[in-house]
C-alpha cells in the first residue's frame, strides 16, 4: 500500500504517518530512506518499489525512529537516533543494524535522541542532541558517548537540530525548543544567541555559515553575522509558526518554509517576499523539507497524516 504518483503535487507515499525525516543518497540519488512512525522504509529505485528495514525484532522501535544520517565518505554506512533504544549503526546500507548505548543511560533511563549529525571528513566523529542532558559526543563511530559538560542548555526541552560548518568543522550551531546555540570550538563550549523570539527552526546558508534563517511565530528572521543581529522577514508569510526551513543548496538565494496546516512558503529573493507553494498541496500538516541533491528543482515535503509530497520548481 506504498506507491509512488507522478503527479506533482499528489502524495508520493500517501501510506505514510508523521514523517519526521527523508534522506536522499548524496551519491545514487534513487536511493530515499524515510523515518515516520511506520518505522524506516528505502527505496532503490526513486520511488518504484519500497522495502521495511528491519532495526530489531520488533514493532515498537518503529514510532520511536527520530533521525537518520548518512556517511558522505561511504554511503553505505548508516546512523540512526531514537527516542528510546539508543543509537543505531549499519554498514551495509540498513540490511542489518548494531545498537550502541554505552554512555547513553542516564539514572537507569536511556536518553532520548532527537537530533544528529557527521563532523565534516570524519565519520568517528558524531553529535546527538538529547531529551534533557543537551548534546552527547562519540570519537569512535557510536560506540561510545559522553556528554558536552560546557553547552549552555537551559532545559527542560530536548535538543533538536545540530548543523556543523561544512567548511568549517569547528563552527556548530545547535537548537533547542526555542534557543539557538554557536560554538566556535567543535561543540566544546558554546553561546546562546540573542533573540527577542522563541525559535521553532532554523537553517544555514552551506557556502557561508554567518547567514542563518530562523522560524519564529508569524514569520522568519535573518542574521548575516553568526547570529548577532537579526532581521525580520515576514512579506508575504502567514502569522503562524514556522516549523520547518529550508535554504536550497546550490542557490542561497531560495528558501522554503512550512507553516504546518498553512502548508509551505517560497521565497526567491532571500527572504524579502514569499509567495505560497501549495498549489495541490493536499496535507494536513507541512513536517519536513528536502530538496533532491540530483534533481535540484524538486522539493520533497513530508506531511504529518498524509505521507509525502514531492513538486517541481523553476530555480
Amino acid at each position: 500500500d506504498v506507491y509512488k504518483r507522478q503527479d506533482i503535487g499528489k502524495p508520493y507515499l500517501p501510506a505514510l504517518n508523521m514523517v519526521k525525516d527523508l534522506v536522499i543518497d548524496p551519491v545514487d540519488p534513487n536511493t530515499i530512506y524515510i523515518i515516520s512512525d511506520q518505522g524506516l522504509i528505502k527505496t532503490t529505485n526513486a520511488g518504484v518499489s519500497w522495502t521495511k528495514l528491519i532495526i530489531q525484532d520488533t514493532n515498537e522501535i518503529d514510532s520511536s525512529m527520530r533521525r537518520l544520517v548518512i556517511d558522505p565518505s561511504n554511503t553505505q554506512n548508516l546512523f540512526l537516533a531514537t527516542v528510546n533504544y539508543g543509537f543505531f549503526a549499519s554498514k551495509d546500507e540498513g540490511e542489518s543494524w548494531t545498537n550502541h548505548t554505552k554512555g547513553l543511560n542516564f539514572g537507569g533511563d536511556m536518553v532520548a535522541i532527537l537530533a544528529l549529525n557527521l563532523a565534516p571528513k570524519n565519520n568517528q566523529k558524531i553529535y546527538m542532541g538529547t531529551s534533557y542532558r543537551g548534546i552527547v559526543k562519540s570519537k569512535d563511530g557510536g560506540i561510545n558517548w559522553s556528554p558536552i559538560n560546557n553547552f549552555p542548555y537551559k532545559g527542560p526541552g530536548p535538543i533538536l537540530e545540530i548543523l556543523i560548518d561544512p567548511s568549517d568543522p569547528q563552527l556548530f550551531y545547535s537548537r533547542d525548543i526555542s534557543n539557538l546555540y554557536i560554538s566556535r570550538d567543535e561543540g566544546v563550549n558554546w553561546t546562546i544567541l540573542s533573540i527577542d523570539h522563541d525559535v521553532s527552526s532554523f537553517s544555514v546558508a552551506q557556502a557561508d555559515f554567518s547567514t542563518i534563517y530562523a522560524g519564529i511565530l508569524g514569520g522568519v528572521l535573518k542574521s548575516e553575522d553568526y547570529g548577532k543581529t537579526w532581521i525580520k522577514l515576514n512579506n508575504g508569510l502567514p502569522s503562524s509558526l514556522c516549523i520547518d526551513l529550508l535554504i536550497h543548496p546550490e542557490n542561497p538565494s531560495i528558501l522554503f518554509a512550512s507553516f504546518g496546516f498553512l502548508g509551505v512558503y517560497m521565497s526567491i529573493d532571500t527572504g524579502l517576499n514569499w509567495q505560497s507553494f501549495n498549489d495541490s498541496l493536499l496535507t494536513t500538516s507541512a513536517t519536513s523539507l528536502t530538496v533532491h541533491p540530483a534533481q535540484k528543482n524538486t522539493l520533497y515535503v513530508g506531511s504529518s497524516s498524509s505521507g509525502v509530497f514531492k513538486k517541481v520548481f523553476d530555480i
